[in-house]
């Protein structure tokens, strides 16, 4: 009979076991492993699933401009950063609109250019910065006839007092 030697024990290659994913997986320190390989690479990852990367501005106060208002200067009190909504409904097919923002002293505070307006016809603009006072907002656009038409709105802003 063949009967192993000690020696001869010595001498016989070493299985391997090949392990499937699973059962790898199962293992407490493949866990481990995966845990801290995760951990490790979070701040290289994290980059990759963000799908917005600019970050949100909250709006703190909407401003209202409707043409039906007419030459009355319209009253807020607010905090910024502010959403201003004008009433395009006239000029709904204008291929852009420029918006104006004045101070009262005739200080221009923003100009914006080629904006649309919404499909519900109102044109909206972020300030971000904080408005106390009289300011005046003019409103440009070309009609379908190729001639430029003004709407322009007044109005006072003062900051939110108590909560």
């Amino acid at each position: 009979m063949n009967e192993l030697h000690p020696d001869d024990a010595m001498k016989t290659t070493p299985q391997t076991a090949i392990l499937s994913f699973r059962t790898w997986l199962r293992q407490p320190q493949s866990v481990a492993a995966l845990l801290m390989l995760v951990v490790l690479m979070w701040p290289a990852l994290r980059p990759l699933l963000v799908t917005d990367p600019e970050p949100a501005l909250g709006i703190a106060s909407i401003l209202l401009l409707e043409s039906s208002q007419g030459s009355t200067a319209a009253n807020f009190s607010g905090d910024a950063p502010y959403l201003l909504q004008l009433d395009a409904r006239d000029g709904s097919e204008a291929a852009g609109f420029t918006v104006t923002l004045q101070a009262e002293g005739g200080n221009r505070l923003l100009l914006g250019q080629r904006l649309q307006a919404g499909g519900d016809g109102w044109v909206r603009v972020v300030i971000p910065t904080s408005l106390n006072g009289n300011h005046q907002v003019e409103l440009l656009w070309n009609d379908a006839a190729g001639t430029t038409q003004r709407r322009q709105f007044t109005f006072a802003i003062s900051p939110r007092t108590g909560p």
